[in-house]
């Protein structure tokens, strides 16, 4: 009842004030003290993983820590650790834990054992609903993780939650494979699908390939065709491998099997799909030969359209040889044939995407030596239309992901 009344009284606050409210433990205490503490108290520590560049994390501090009833509930049930991962033992509890984002929170015994974690920037009310439940004797990530066949879609809200997604992958094929395949298409099966599987090889997801015309028909074309289409690009990544040193390493029969299973579905967009599954490899080995070889192929073939859609995949495309390939001369002069092609007059396009194709024009022409008409490139292009343009790019045009180990 008290935990409704806290919920309840924070719908009704209007403004908060600044200071965290939870009471953590000064730099004075180690962590061996705090696992003491919290076995002599039998409470849980609450660990504020965090990074001093992270801004989710200051976010976090200012808007959500600073609410009374956050101290409330966190000052009376936990012993309140915040801790910078890359500083003192830090670095040591980040290693300990496998921290890989921030902010991360973890409740954690007195023993070291991790009860319950939760991943990721929230809301107040939510972020209160978190401790009740790490403090709950059957709500923490622990006890359902000893119970998932009890209560699976709890068990998954945890495990997302936590952006434990391998995880929740595998529970969740087990969950829907334990069932008839026909029952996959339910409500309550098909929103464990959809947040959930991410294995575009698995039996459930190619299901749904074969029978996306029924799932549209239920819960929309557009958000089934997002799903199938997403999954289906994101997937080529697991056939990677990132060894600790050297190149990275391709599970090259596993890759076969996947393309195999999706040329046998009747995906619509199976070659689109199959290029970019090849592209995907292939960037993550820098095997820039074969990457500028499919690009061109979809070119031939039409797969890349000549419309604002398609240019800014083609822009990407040059964009990661001018940054990782550039070295490869047959792949440079490939790029730069791309963003020459990117300055024609493609329907559709805005003001900030043609100078920001002309901008990657002029660099690749530079990176080839070509600096004389680099130059008239860019007298023709307007410093101002490029900044402004620059500025409201999304981060992964301005900044290609690089594969992490």
């Amino acid at each position: 009842m008290r935990a409704y009344t806290i919920i309840f009284s924070l719908l009704l606050s209007l403004s908060f004030p600044a200071k965290s409210q939870i009471a953590f433990r000064d730099s004075s205490w180690t962590w061996k003290a705090m696992l003491a503490e919290a076995k002599q108290q039998n409470k849980l520590i609450f660990m504020d993983a965090y990074a001093v560049w992270c801004g989710p994390c200051k976010w976090m501090t200012k808007n959500v820590f600073s609410v009374p009833e956050v101290g409330q509930v966190f000052n009376r049930n936990f012993i309140n650790a915040y801790i910078d991962m890359e500083k003192g033992e830090g670095v040591a509890l980040r290693k300990q834990y496998n921290i890989r984002f921030y902010p991360t929170y973890l409740f954690i015994n007195g023993d070291g054992e991790v009860v319950h974690k939760v991943v990721g920037q929230t809301d107040t009310v939510s972020f209160i609903q978190h401790g009740l439940d790490a403090i709950s004797p059957k709500r923490n990530l622990l006890y359902l993780s000893q119970h998932a066949a009890e209560n699976t879609p709890v068990y998954l809200q945890a495990l997302q939650n936590a952006y434990e997604q391998v995880e929740a992958g595998k529970v969740a094929l087990s969950w829907l494979e334990a069932q008839p395949a026909n029952t996959w298409i339910e409500a309550a099966n098909w929103e464990i699908l959809k947040e959930h599987v991410k294995d575009a090889s698995s039996a459930p997801f190619l299901y749904l390939t074969a029978h996306a015309a029924d799932f549209g028909k239920r819960y929309g074309q557009e958000e089934v065709e997002q799903k199938i289409y997403s999954t289906f690009l994101k997937w080529p990544q697991q056939y990677i491998s990132y060894p600790d040193k050297g190149k990275a390493v391709l599970d090259e029969q596993g890759f076969k099997d996947f393309l195999d299973k999706l040329e046998q579905t009747s995906y619509a967009k199976k070659a689109e799909v199959r290029a970019k599954a090849k592209l995907t490899v292939h960037y993550s080995l820098r095997d820039w030969n074969k990457y500028t070889d499919v690009v061109n192929r979809m070119l031939s073939a039409k797969l890349i359209p000549m419309n604002a859609t398609g240019g800014d995949w083609l822009y990407g495309y040059a964009q990661s040889i001018h940054r990782f390939g550039g070295e490869n001369k047959k792949a440079l002069k490939e790029a730069t044939a791309w963003a020459k092609l990117l300055t024609t007059d493609i329907p559709g396009l805005n003001a900030n995407q043609k100078v920001i194709y002309l901008d990657l024009y002029a660099n690749l022409l530079e990176q080839k030596g070509d600096h004389d008409l680099a130059a008239t490139i860019r007298k023709s292009m307007d410093k101002e239309k490029l900044e402004a343009a620059k500025s409201g790019m999304s981060f992964q045009m301005l900044k290609p992901i690089t594969p992490t180990k």
